[in-house]
C-alpha cells in the first residue's frame, strides 16, 4: 500500500504556535458562511480556493468539534486551512464539515480529522488498529460533474485506488435530495482509509472549478420528511413519493403527442464505475414542459413575499415557471415548469426547498 501522496509542488505548513494569530477565528458550533451557502447553492467569495464537504452524522460531528470548540480550533491552527461544521437543528441527525484552502492545507485538514476520528475509536490494543473490525469512515460531499474526477474512464482511477489503498470506495448512484451532490464513501483500516482520503483530494483538486450546482443540505432534507408527512396526514402521497411511470421513449414509434406536458419524475441517474455504455451522439437539449402539482397550503411558500422565492428559483434554474390561479375545487396547483431538461431539473430541486421550508413551518404551527 502506497503512502498518501500530495500532488503539489509546494511544502506542507508546520503547525502554529498558539502565540500565532488564527484568521478567520469561528464560534465553535456556528454555520456561519458555509450554513448559508449550502442553502443558496453558492460558492460567493471562493474563486481560486478548493472547497471540499463531507456529511457527518451527529456523534462524529461533536467529535471533531470538542468541547468548547478545541478540536475544530486545533484543526484550523494546525492545518492553516479554513474549517467549519454546519450548525445543529432539532431533529437533524446530518451535519456539514467544510474545509476550504488550497490542496495542501486542505490535504493537512482531512489527514488531522481522520487522525482524530481513529483517536475517538475505543480499540481493545494497539495491535487491533489495522483489523477491519475497527474501520474508520468518511463521506465526502462531491458535485455530479466532479465525480468523475475520481471514476475515471470506465473506472480506472477509482479501480486504481482501491487497489493501492486497499480501502472500501463507494461512489452514490443518486444525487442526495434536492441537490446536485453525490457522496463517495471511504471506509477501511485507518492507513488505508487516509492514503484513499489523500488519492481522492488530489483528483479533486484536478476538477476544483466544477461546483455543484445545488449544495445538499441536511436541514432541507429533513424539512422534505415533513412535508411528507404533512400530505400522509390529509391522506395523501406527497409528489415527492409518488412512484411514478418511465417517461415515454422519444423514438418515432411513441403514441405521445409532442407537445403534450409530462409529469415530472426524479432524474436517473447511472452508476459511476459500471459497464461502460457506447457512445452515442445526443442531439442538442430542447426544451419540455413539466407539470407539478404544489398543495394549496404551501403555495405561498414557494411564490413568496411580492414573489420574491418564484422569481428566484425562474433566474437561478433559467425555466420558465406559471402558477396558475387558485381553483376552490382542487386541494393544489399545478404548475407549468418549461426549459431545458438542466433547468427544470434545477427548478424542481428549487421548489421542493422552498415547499419543505413552508411545510416545516405549517407543522410547527
Amino acid at each position: 500500500m502506497s503512502e498518501p501522496k500530495v500532488t503539489s509542488t509546494s511544502s506542507a505548513p508546520p503547525p502554529r504556535t498558539t502565540s500565532e494569530p488564527v484568521s478567520r477565528k469561528r464560534t465553535h458550533d456556528q454555520g456561519g458562511d458555509s450554513q448559508k451557502k449550502a442553502r443558496t447553492g453558492e460558492y460567493r467569495g471562493d474563486e481560486g480556493k478548493f472547497i471540499v464537504r463531507a456529511v457527518l452524522d451527529f456523534k462524529r460531528a461533536g467529535t471533531l468539534i470538542g468541547k468548547g470548540g478545541e478540536v475544530i480550533n486545533g484543526l484550523r491552527e494546525q492545518s492553516g486551512a479554513w474549517v467549519d461544521i454546519s450548525a445543529s437543528s432539532p431533529g437533524v441527525q446530518k451535519r456539514v464539515l467544510t474545509v476550504k484552502g488550497d490542496l495542501v492545507t486542505v490535504s493537512a485538514a482531512f489527514q488531522l480529522i481522520c487522525m482524530r476520528l481513529i483517536e475517538a475509536t475505543q480499540y481493545p490494543s494497539e495491535s487491533e488498529r489495522d483489523s477491519k473490525s475497527h474501520d474508520i469512515s468518511l463521506t465526502f460531499l462531491v458535485g455530479a460533474a466532479a465525480v468523475g474526477a475520481v471514476i475515471g474512464t470506465r473506472g480506472t482511477k477509482i479501480n486504481q485506488t482501491r487497489s493501492e489503498t486497499g480501502a472500501i470506495i463507494k461512489v452514490s448512484d443518486e444525487a442526495l435530495p434536492m441537490s446536485t451532490e453525490k457522496t463517495i464513501l471511504i471506509r477501511g483500516a485507518p492507513p488505508s482509509c487516509m492514503a484513499a482520503v489523500q488519492t481522492i483530494l488530489n483528483n479533486l483538486a484536478e476538477v476544483m472549478d466544477r461546483p455543484p450546482r445545488q449544495l445538499y443540505d441536511p436541514q432541507a432534507e429533513a424539512s422534505i420528511a415533513a412535508y411528507n408527512a404533512y400530505y400522509a396526514s390529509m391522506g395523501m402521497v406527497s409528489p415527492y413519493q409518488q412512484h411514478l411511470p418511465p417517461q415515454p421513449s422519444h423514438s418515432h414509434t411513441s403514441h405521445q403527442h409532442p407537445h403534450q406536458p409530462q409529469a415530472y419524475q426524479p432524474p436517473h441517474h447511472q452508476a459511476y464505475g459500471s459497464a461502460h455504455q457506447p457512445h452515442q451522439y445526443q442531439a442538442p437539449a430542447q426544451t419540455q414542459q413539466l407539470l407539478f402539482p404544489v398543495p394549496e397550503s404551501l403555495i405561498g411558500g414557494v411564490i413568496g413575499k411580492k414573489g420574491c422565492n418564484i422569481q428566484e428559483i425562474r433566474q437561478r434554474s433559467g425555466a420558465t415557471i406559471k402558477i396558475p390561479q387558485s381553483d376552490p375545487a382542487s386541494p393544489e396547483r399545478m404548475l407549468s415548469i418549461t426549459g431545458t431538461p438542466q433547468a427544470n431539473e434545477m427548478a424542481i430541486a428549487l421548489i421542493h426547498q422552498k415547499m419543505a421550508a413552508a411545510a416545516q413551518g405549517v407543522r410547527s404551527q
